[in-house]
C-alpha cells in the first residue's frame, strides 16, 4: 500500500487484524502491515465468507479441519455464529486539553465510518492533566444485516486509508469545535487497524434458547453458545465469540471458564 503520508508532521500505519485469509493453499489469521496484504490481494480469498475464490478446498479448508473435531450439535452452533468486521483506529494527539472533561468514552452521530472514542488513559494517575500526550480509539460502526457481514468485510479491506482518515478530520474538526482543536495541527499520529473478523453479532437464540413448557413447569434448555464452548480434550473455546456478546465482560469471562477447564490438565 501506499504510504497514505500527506505530510511529514502525522506518522500514519495501516494494519489488518483478526482476518482468516487464504492465498494458495495457505490459510493464516495475523495481524500485518495493509501493505502485506495489498501484494496478495488478487489471489486471496476468505474462509469464513464462503466460496468467494474459485477453488472451494481452498475457501473451506479451515472450516473442514475444524469439523474433524466436533461433535453434530457443536458444529451446528458454530454454523450460527457470525463475526461482524470493524474497523478501529488510535489517533495520538499533542494536547489532551480538546478531552480533558470529557468521559472515557464519547459517542457521536454523523460519521461517514465512525461510532465513538474512547481516551486510552482516562483510567490512569495523570487524567486531569491537559498537557499531557494521549491517544483517542475510535471505533467504528456497523449496522448491516448479518447477510451482508461478508460484503462489509470486502468494503472494509478495499476502503481507502485516506477515506477513513478524511472522516476522522471531519469528525474531530466537527465534535471537538470550540475547543481549540485542529486536526491537522494537533494529530501526531494514526494507526488503523481493519478486524475482518472481530465481535460475534449476537442473533437471536444464541445466547438463550427459548424455554421450553413441560406439565405448567417453564425448563430452560442449552443454547447453542452452550454447545459451541464444550472442551475436546484439551482444547478450549474462549474469547467473546462463545460468549453471546461483543463486550469485554465476555472475553474475561471466558477466559475465567477456560482457565479453570485448562488447570486440571496441567
Amino acid at each position: 500500500m501506499p504510504d497514505h503520508r500527506r505530510d511529514e508532521g502525522i506518522k500514519r500505519r495501516d494494519f489488518i487484524n483478526g482476518m482468516l485469509i487464504a492465498a494458495g493453499t495457505a490459510s493464516v489469521g495475523s495481524s500485518v502491515p495493509m501493505r502485506a496484504f495489498a501484494q496478495l490481494a488478487p489471489s486471496t480469498t476468505f474462509p469464513c465468507d464462503g466460496s468467494i475464490g474459485t477453488d472451494p478446498n481452498v475457501t473451506r479448508g479451515a472450516r473442514t479441519a475444524c469439523a474433524q473435531l466436533l461433535s453434530a450439535a457443536q458444529a451446528n452452533a458454530f454454523d450460527q455464529v457470525t463475526l461482524s468486521p470493524v474497523v478501529t483506529a488510535n489517533v495520538t494527539i499533542r494536547s489532551a486539553t480538546p478531552v480533558v472533561d470529557l468521559g472515557y468514552d464519547a459517542y457521536y452521530w454523523g460519521s461517514q465510518y465512525w461510532a465513538d472514542f474512547v481516551v486510552a488513559d482516562w483510567v490512569g494517575p495523570n487524567r486531569n492533566n491537559p498537557n499531557r500526550q494521549t491517544v483517542l480509539t475510535f471505533y467504528g460502526g456497523n449496522t448491516a444485516s448479518v447477510e451482508d457481514q461478508p460484503n462489509e468485510r470486502i468494503k472494509l479491506l478495499t476502503t481507502p486509508f485516506s477515506s477513513h482518515e478524511d472522516s476522522l478530520r471531519a469528525d474531530m474538526n466537527r465534535v471537538l469545535a470550540g475547543r481549540n482543536f485542529d486536526f491537522d495541527r494537533d494529530v501526531i499520529a494514526m494507526y488503523l487497524y481493519r478486524w475482518g473478523h472481530s465481535m460475534v453479532y449476537p442473533k437471536p437464540g444464541w445466547p438463550f434458547s427459548a424455554p421450553i413448557n413441560k406439565n405448567g413447569q417453564v425448563i430452560r434448555v442449552p443454547s447453542p453458545r452452550f454447545y459451541a464452548r464444550q472442551q475436546i480434550g484439551r482444547i478450549s473455546f474462549g474469547a467473546q465469540d462463545v460468549e453471546s456478546s461483543p463486550a469485554n465482560e465476555s472475553a474475561i469471562g471466558a477466559g475465567v471458564r477456560t482457565s479453570g477447564e485448562v488447570l486440571p490438565l496441567l
